[in-house]
């Protein structure tokens, strides 16, 4: 009897271990469903000759992938126009090129975006990022050469940004103020443009800061200069009454005509010793 009753412990031990392997095994294989469904794309096509787009509901995400150059639009054109009120994050794979006209134009739940390092990216196309009003703070990749005018308009969250030059090229005589890019069609009009959300910019490739780069771009408080930058130009931040502080780099020697003149709250400014010229009212107050 005794036998009996301890193989009958033994059996019901037995199944109940099998009962709870088959419980764990349904359990690990519905999170590897669960975890499918949340990477499955909602919806994709192509956005150039081999740059395709895909977009995951689940998180709000749009990837651009691919290589080679986006195509650009009309602003109501875009493939994933039925989206752009959803779209909260934007990832760009390394190999796209440039990025079309009006692309991610009016996406007012964008708030960051993304791209893949050692990107490729060369161009940004005219309205690219226009009114994507949450967005927060951008790096532009240093291969750009272009960024479009109008492409950062209306980004009225947008409080930093990192920018290879600034202007519209990275080589050019024409449209190299600071505004150009949030849609101000001459310095004249950085103040009216530029948004007064934006506190800090980047720049991490220019050779000069041109002359009235940053006229009356009265929001910024902090703008940090490469050291590939050798010189300051005329009313180059003319103007810039919240900048506080500025380290020049080394290799400048040369500080224009009222370059720093009106920057009213600047009370740090390092200047480097090989300065050789400083030019009329470069601090005027």
């Amino acid at each position: 009897m005794r036998k009996i009753l301890s193989l009958l412990f033994v059996v019901i031990l037995s199944t109940c271990a099998l009962f709870m392997l088959s419980l764990t095994a349904y359990a690990d294989n519905s999170a590897v469903i669960s975890s499918e469904v949340e990477t499955t794309p909602t919806d994709s096509g192509y956005c150039g000759d081999n740059v395709t787009w895909t977009y995951y509901a689940e998180t709000g995400t749009l990837e651009i992938s691919g290589s080679g150059d986006m195509q650009g639009y009309a602003s109501i054109q875009v493939p994933w126009y039925a989206y752009k009120n959803k779209i909260k994050k934007l990832s760009i794979t390394k190999d796209v090129t440039s990025i079309g006209d009006f692309a991610f134009y009016d996406c007012k739940s964008l708030t960051s975006v993304s791209f893949e390092e050692n990107s490729q990216l060369t161009s940004i196309g005219d309205y690219a990022f226009r009114e994507c009003t949450s967005l927060t703070s951008i790096i532009i990749p240093d291969n750009v050469t272009r960024i479009g005018f109008y492409s950062f308009y209306g980004c009225t969250s947008l409080g930093n940004i990192s920018i290879p030059f600034v202007g519209e090229k990275k080589v050019g005589t024409n449209n190299t103020h600071f505004g150009y890019i949030f849609g101000a069609s001459s310095y004249s009009k950085n103040y009216d443009y530029v948004p007064a959300s934006l506190k800090t910019v980047t720049i991490t490739k220019n050779f000069a800061i041109t002359s009235y780069a940053f006229w009356g771009c009265k929001s910024l408080t902090n703008i940090a200069i490469p050291d590939s930058v050798t010189r300051i130009d005329k009313s180059a931040f003319n103007g810039c009454t919240s900048l506080t502080s500025m380290i020049l780099p080394d290799c400048v020697t040369n500080i224009g005509d009222y370059a720093f003149r009106s920057c009213e709250s600047l009370t740090s400014l390092i200047i480097p010793n090989d300065v050789s010229s400083i030019g009329s009212y470069a601090f005027d107050s």
